[in-house]
């Protein structure tokens, strides 16, 4: 009587190349998912007004990679349904910040949903560390979309929608869920764009226009596209307005520092505003843009120059080794003499020569 042949059971081979095999699977399910989960779970770590939660609905990439395999939407946990207590929340959401400040990819749904989220953080999250990074972030976008300026909202406007905002923006973004054909969309697209917004009321039609799907938005892709741009602008600029307003020096100094990188026009306000409040951080960073690019032309070179020498003052006051490097190191391109030094006391020298009208030698005054 003949014995039934079985397989034999996988060697030890056998055994590592399924072991490799299910780490390449799990590899590809979570490969390229680290900014939908970041996205996913700093939305689920921060309430609407900004306060981190100590609990909250997380994923990881595997656990978003499944979800999303098939295309479905993982939508975020509503506010009152917090579901696991968080570890070190502050460092998890910044964590999670990280991995979606580090996105470069192409998908533009993802794209503007990081604009929208990253306006959220950048003015207000709870922590320092979050806001910084996140007003980092804008900064590349606002490069990217090249934007002029940023946008500074009077004190109570800046702060909030009113009631009257908020209506208006849900009465559009109705408008735009409900649309049913081309025509429908594009009128209700055109009314979008009249809308002069705050950040809320940006922040909340911008999340409204890049969750648009259906055969309407088919027929209706160029105005979309204008609106979302004009929405991405918006929300980086009014993001950047309040950032720079920061009740932390550091943090309002790293406003400053990404403004001024495609905004110079506002260095000499921000300049002359940093020198009477004492604010050694931002006065750094504006010395350090004139050192770099040298002034705008809005004001007379010697205004600048003489401003410069205040901002050295107050470097020399407070030793702040920072202040009096980039300090003279503008100086070297503001003065009208060539005096190639990084020492205070022969610049602060030279200027009371100056004042007193000797001339440097050299130099015709």
């Amino acid at each position: 009587m003949s014995r039934d042949r079985t397989d034999p059971p996988l060697g030890r081979p056998g055994r590592r190349l399924l072991a490799s095999l299910a780490l390449i699977g799990a590899t590809l399910l979570t490969a390229c998912n680290g900014p939908g989960k970041a996205l996913h779970n700093l939305r689920e770590l921060h309430a609407t007004d900004g306060e981190i939660r100590p609990q909250a609905r997380l994923v990881s990439g595997f656990q978003y990679r499944w979800k999303t395999l098939f295309g479905s939407e993982f939508e975020s946990a509503p506010d009152g349904d917090p579901k696991v207590r968080v570890a070190r929340p502050q460092k998890r959401a910044l964590n999670e910040l990280l991995t979606l400040a580090d996105y470069e990819g192409r998908n533009r749904r993802l794209a503007t949903a990081r604009i929208e989220v990253c306006a959220l953080l950048a003015t207000a999250s709870r922590s320092q560390l979050v806001r910084e990074r996140a007003i980092r972030v804008l900064g590349d976008v606002a490069r990217d979309l090249d934007l002029p300026s940023i946008v500074q909202l009077p004190t109570g406007a800046a702060e909030g929608s009113t009631t009257d905002d908020r209506s208006l923006v849900q009465s559009v973004a109705a408008r735009l869920a409900a649309a049913d054909d081309t025509a429908a969309m594009e009128a209700a697209l055109e009314a979008a764009a009249g809308l002069e917004l705050d950040l809320e009321g940006a922040r909340a039609l911008l999340r409204q226009v890049g969750e648009l799907r259906g055969p309407a938005v088919r027929g209706a892709e160029e105005p979309l596209d204008a609106l979302t741009l004009a929405l991405e602008r918006r929300c980086v600029a009014l993001a950047l307005g309040l950032a720079v307003r920061d009740p932390r020096e550091w943090v309002r100094a790293a406003a400053v520092e990404e403004a001024l990188t495609f905004d110079p026009s506002l260095t000499h306000e921000i300049l002359s505003a940093a020198i009477e409040s004492q604010a050694l951080r931002l006065i750094e960073v504006c010395m350090r843009h004139l050192a770099s690019v040298g002034p705008s032309e809005d004001h007379p070179q010697e205004a600048w120059f003489e401003l410069a020498v205040r901002a050295l003052d107050q470097g020399v006051n407070f030793q702040d080794g920072p202040v009096i490097v980039a300090s003279c190191a503008a100086l070297t391109r503001l003065a009208p003499v060539q005096l190639e030094t990084l020492r205070a006391e022969e610049w602060l020298m030279w200027f009371e020569d100056y004042r007193a009208g000797v001339p440097a030698p050299g130099v015709d005054r």
